[in-house]
């Protein structure tokens, strides 16, 4: 699957698809089941919510990183959406 950008995926034209994201992490927060990640790149910032992707919790601030997952809309989320994450891979 190819890489997109952020701002491809706050226009809201891919909510409930698959997309592949890569970029640095920009915060995380680390609970009990579940790891949000905000992801950057050029365009903007994405909230990516990791359950049961224990990679996730290995990921420091600035990890570089990809994913890819499923985007649903969420009011909390920065921007407005969030990326329901699938598979993430930490790039060294």
């Amino acid at each position: 699957m190819d890489f997109i950008h952020i701002e491809d995926v706050l226009t809201g034209e891919l909510t409930g698809k698959e997309v592949s994201l890569r970029g640095w992490v920009y915060r995380k927060r680390d609970q009990k089941e579940m790891v949000f990640l905000i992801l950057r790149d050029s365009t903007g910032i994405i909230q990516l919510a990791c359950k049961g992707i224990e990679k996730a919790r290995q990921a420091t601030i600035e990890s570089s990183i990809q994913v890819s997952g499923i985007v649903k809309e969420d009011k909390r989320a920065p921007g407005g959406f969030e990326v329901q994450v699938k598979d993430l891979k930490i790039i060294m």
